[in-house]
């Protein structure tokens, strides 16, 4: 499983900068068979 690695990071700013993952979005991979787990990335 490819995960971003973590570049910097502000939490108090609410920023985190991650790498790319490349052109594949998160939500375009989830189980469309259980969309009440996608319902929070929409």
């Amino acid at each position: 499983m490819d995960v971003p690695k973590i570049l910097e990071t502000d939490f108090d700013a609410g920023f985190m900068l991650v790498t790319d993952l490349g052109t594949t979005t998160y939500i375009s991979v989830l189980d469309s068979t259980k969309p009440s787990c996608a319902a929070r990335w929409n």
